[in-house]
């Protein structure tokens, strides 16, 4: 017998010798070729160059694509068959074509499609802004640029329910527009906290400020209560009581004297001279200044 073949063990008969065996030779051969696959021993495997696929190639379906360096696609107008990855002629953007026959777009304008998620979308993606959990602060933050150094972004929302910050809360505080806003405005809230408690007012500009000093008229259109006394000083123009001033202790002290007049309980006028002197109110409305010298 002759030598064989190195890539499938094939039998050579020895040129002019091995006679009454070429017949036995040439049949194991043709059998070895009739069963060969190319795998390790039955053949030599094929290189891409020797390749030529003209229909879909199936792996039995027992069977993963693994050691590819890429994949590189061919955009298809369409694709009918499910289960299949593939790009777009018209937008050459990468498909999911799901069990159900429907195509899920995957990325869009050279990024991931957040929008097939149902959650946060927009244009965002395509910058730095992102919204970033802090785990050691438990708080999100917003921000044009994440996670470092923060640079925060404005959000915008309909009403804004506030809970306290533990479990099993229910009740909950809720900032809401107006109904109807006619036009937009801003607030600013005050730079710091006042030093003790104090009121809060607004500007025309928005300014919120905490002051006991208030720059402009104030109406009260119910009775007010003040413990301590109401005190007008220099420069008031009038103490004017729409229905009636209550003077427990019947004497109402003017720190100087106002610019006009004074009104008091049930119209009395006060005259304009009065400077420190109490007034004293009779039960039949009858205001009236002491004779005691100024500063008594």
């Amino acid at each position: 017998m002759g030598t064989t073949t190195t890539n499938m063990g094939l039998s050579k008969p020895t040129l002019a010798g091995d006679a009454a065996t070429w017949d036995d030779q040439l049949n194991a051969s043709l059998d070895l070729i009739d069963t060969h696959n190319h795998t390790t021993g039955a053949g030599v495997q094929i290189p891409a160059g020797g390749l030529n696929l003209t229909t879909d190639l199936t792996l039995n379906g027992t069977c993963a694509l693994t050691n590819a360096k890429a994949l590189a696609f061919t955009t298809q107008a369409s694709y009918t068959v499910s289960k299949s990855l593939w790009v777009k002629t018209s937008d050459g953007e990468l498909y999911w074509r799901n069990a159900s026959g429907t195509d899920v777009k995957m990325t869009s304008g050279g990024t991931l499609n957040i929008a097939i998620v149902g959650g946060i979308v927009g244009d965002y993606a395509a910058s730095a802004a992102a919204v970033y959990y802090d785990d050691s602060a438990q708080a999100y933050r917003f921000l044009e640029a994440a996670p470092s150094p923060n640079s925060w972004s404005r959000v915008q929302c309909g009403d804004l329910d506030l809970y306290e910050h533990a479990s099993g809360i229910a009740n909950r505080v809720r900032i809401a527009s107006p109904t109807g806003l006619a036009a937009s405005y801003a607030l600013t809230l005050p730079a710091a906290l006042p030093g003790s408690t104090s009121i809060l007012q607004v500007s025309s500009a928005g300014a919120i400020t905490a002051s006991n000093t208030v720059a402009n008229a104030a109406t009260f259109s119910a009775l007010t209560t003040h413990s301590n006394g109401i005190t007008v000083t220099t420069g008031a123009a009038n103490l004017n009581g729409a229905a009636s001033i209550s003077l427990p202790t019947r004497k109402l002290v003017l720190s100087a004297a106002s610019a006009t007049s004074t009104a008091v309980p049930r119209r009395s006028r006060l005259a304009r001279s009065v400077v420190e002197r109490p007034v004293r109110c009779t039960s039949r409305s009858r205001c009236t200044r002491a004779t005691a010298s100024p500063g008594r």
